[in-house]
């Protein structure tokens, strides 16, 4: 599959329309429409519940028991708080954003199903104090210019207090092989599940496999829980695998022992993070399963941050649960960087992993 340059186009095409997509935790349903559109045939079932989660079914042998995938759908992004006399919008965050990446950036808003353009703004630095310029402006004292003059033309246009937005850059192919873009966390999930999906309608499966595509991730891992309890209570789930996007740190500065995965190395398979102790189990499934099929794979050294797993490995009585991840440097930011290798070799490893008996 990895030498097939019409299967590769697809699937980084696909990359590229999930990245363009708004969808701050939340508020999702852009992302589960257009998922739906492209795997509805695929499914035996799937439906969306009340928390905003796409479910879905390939249905395997008769009284087989199943399998659980799960990205999550939501990006993180702003939310509107006030919008002044002079049309200027402050915000508060939704999800984890750097401070520092910020000023200048440009936004993006729907409120009425047309984007909206705006920047980030703030004092400028040419009539502040010389130390006030030393200084990490606060997001409290940023605002969103969206070229408006007054705050009766933005809420002509839909946007009031509650509107939700998020950085954007647009989507590029860079050199190397790599590919920049917003929302990489977890749109690469998203993507790798719907052509996981895709590729099983060709093979035969030993197990029914369940394609959780869960909401508000970046905002507590809420989705994966309702998702994980639901599948439960139809199926008999023998291991679960949320699939990722984490951190490559390997950019000057970082030392390797702080570097939890590296670029173009190949999936990152977990063995802990904050939210989870992987099961080992389900890690040698994986690693063996890569191992066998010839599958670039690497270790993700122990780190911050946690996943849906976290959710799912606690359901009911408890799901074994693992964690495969495409590395991409300058997450939670609007220019995420990953290698479409790594990409293509995740949709390898989760494909070839669930076919392989358990």
């Amino acid at each position: 599959m990895n030498n097939d340059k019409t299967y590769e186009a697809m699937v980084i095409e696909r990359q590229k329309n999930l990245s363009k997509l708004l969808g701050v935790s939340g508020n999702e349903e852009k992302v589960v429409k257009f998922i739906i559109e492209e795997v509805k045939d695929t499914l035996d079932d799937y439906w969306v519940d009340d928390t905003g989660n796409l479910l879905g079914v390939i249905k395997g042998p008769s009284k087989s028991p199943a399998i659980l995938l799960d990205a999550h759908t939501d990006e993180i992004g702003f939310m509107i708080t006030h919008i002044d006399d002079n049309g200027f919008s402050y915000f508060t965050p939704i999800g984890g954003w750097d401070n520092r990446i910020l000023l200048g950036q440009n936004v993006i808003v729907e409120p009425n199903g047309e984007r909206i353009y705006g920047v980030i703004g703030a004092v400028p630095p040419h009539i502040t104090k010389q130390s006030e310029r030393k200084e990490l402006v606060p997001m409290e004292k940023m605002f969103i210019d969206f070229g408006f003059q007054s705050k009766k033309e933005l809420e002509k246009e839909g946007i009031q207090v509650g509107t939700v937005g998020t950085l954007y850059s647009g989507f590029q192919k860079l050199k190397g092989g790599k590919l920049k873009g917003k929302a990489f966390d977890d749109r690469s999930g998203c993507n790798i599940l719907m052509q996981t999906a895709l590729n099983l309608k060709e093979r035969e499966i030993p197990y029914t496999v369940c394609f959780a595509w869960s909401a508000q991730e970046e905002v507590g891992i809420r989705g994966a829980r309702t998702s994980a309890y639901a599948f439960s209570e139809k199926f008999d789930i023998i291991y679960a695998i949320a699939v990722e996007n984490t951190t490559a740190a390997d950019v000057p500065g970082v030392p390797p022992q702080r570097n939890p995965t590296k670029m173009g190395e190949g999936p990152a398979i977990t063995i802990i993070d904050s939210s989870t102790i992987a099961s080992p189990k389900v890690k040698n499934h994986l690693i063996e399963t890569a191992e066998n099929k010839h599958i670039p794979y690497q270790i993700k050294t122990p780190s911050k941050g946690g996943t849906d797993a976290g959710a799912i490995h606690l359901t009911q009585s408890g799901i074994a649960a693992g964690i495969v991840s495409v590395p991409g440097r300058y997450i939670h930011s609007p220019c995420t960087i990953i290698h479409k290798d790594d990409l293509l070799n995740s949709v390898r490893l989760i494909t070839e992993s669930v076919i392989r008996k358990f």
